[in-house]
């Protein structure tokens, strides 16, 4: 049982550790560079996208892809730290059963 409350912890680190990656990455890839003192990183992305892209249009949806990959990795980011809450509510009421369960049978 102590391996749910664990488990719930590292879900809920490692899923705000991913939504906070994908937060800053969406929104440094997206423009607002006020937000980031390094511009270089941005000017990387964006060439290596040049690189690939044939046009206009496909370095569009390159950009799209990437925007939405942030997207989907931040949501489930959100959903393991509700998962790991989960978790770590469901021990804490499983302890606070068996706390009266034994402060009964005394």
């Amino acid at each position: 049982m102590h391996l749910k409350l664990v488990w719930g912890i590292v879900l809920i680190v490692l899923g705000l550790t991913l939504s906070l990656y994908c937060l800053f990455n969406y929104l440094h890839f997206s423009g607002y560079e006020y937000l980031f003192h390094d511009l270089s990183s941005k000017a990387d992305v964006a060439l290596n996208l040049a690189i690939f892209a044939k046009d206009e249009n496909q370095l569009k949806e390159f950009s799209e892809r990437i925007m939405i990959q942030y997207i989907a990795f931040g949501v489930l980011g959100v959903i393991m730290q509700i998962v790991g809450s989960f978790w770590i509510r469901d021990y804490t009421q499983h302890a606070e059963r068996m706390q009266r369960l034994c402060s009964d049978k005394l």
